[in-house]
């Protein structure tokens, strides 16, 4: 088995598999980092919102949500 047959997506689920975790990515430059995503196409779910953080959520290409959030500068 190569190691591409580890990772090929196959067909979509004939049922929608329920959410269990979404993963947080922290970015210096959330406006820049949205931008780039949506330029190279990217599903985004929900635009910059402000919640005591800035974040905005992305989907990856198999549906699974992704939450970008703007680094803080005391987290360099």
């Amino acid at each position: 088995m190569c190691s591409s047959d580890l990772f090929k997506a196959e067909s979509a689920p004939a049922e929608p598999v329920p959410v269990t975790h979404v993963p947080w990515v922290y970015v210096d430059d959330l406006d820049a980092h949205l931008a780039h995503a949506t330029a190279a196409g990217a599903k985004i779910v929900q635009p910059i919102r402000q919640h005591g953080f800035r974040a905005y959520q992305a989907e990856d290409l198999e549906g699974h949500p992704w939450t970008f959030v703007q680094a803080r500068p005391t987290m360099r």
